[in-house]
């Protein structure tokens, strides 16, 4: 939640932006007794706000095809300003390379921070990108159970 909207998503589900990144934070595990926790349904907000957002940026960054789970995933995890970065990435997507995009992801810095769900996304691009439909459609029954149960767990996290 650090990105130029933050306040405005903020205000949107009715939560103090200031009060959630300065105030103190409440330990895992004990009942939230501080200003900046937030409810389960702003939660759920947020999450929304979040993967609307990223499916957006999938779109602008590799916008000659559907926006993919890995794209999504990628724009969701990285941010638009750093998935734009991806520019050979991009390129290679957008020309249907599929094997040289894969390729381009496993030596990208970003495999060195998160090895396994880089190399993950790198093995469904390579195989063509096959979910072609509109994320987060019936992409997963075409998946290998990992990458699929791992794309479910995407909508878990918030930023």
């Amino acid at each position: 939640m650090e990105n130029k909207d933050a306040l405005a998503v903020f205000e949107s589900i009715k939560a103090d932006y200031n009060k959630f990144m300065n105030g103190p934070v409440t330990k895992r595990g004990d009942p939230c007794n501080c200003v900046p926790c937030l409810t389960k349904k702003q939660i759920k907000l947020l999450l929304d706000i979040s993967l609307k957002t990223a499916i957006e940026d999938a779109r602008r960054v590799v916008s000659s095809q559907p926006s993919t789970n890995v794209m999504v995933d990628m724009a969701f995890n990285l941010g638009r300003t750093k998935f734009l970065k991806f520019k050979t990435f991009a390129m290679l997507v957008t020309r249907q390379n599929w094997k040289a995009a894969g390729d381009d992801l496993t030596v990208s810095k970003l495999c060195q921070q998160v090895p396994r769900r880089c190399m993950e996304n790198a093995k469904v691009v390579r195989q063509g990108c096959d979910c072609s439909q509109p994320y987060p459609q019936a992409c997963d029954a075409q998946r290998p159970p990992v990458v699929a149960a791992r794309h479910k767990r995407l909508a878990v996290k918030v930023r």
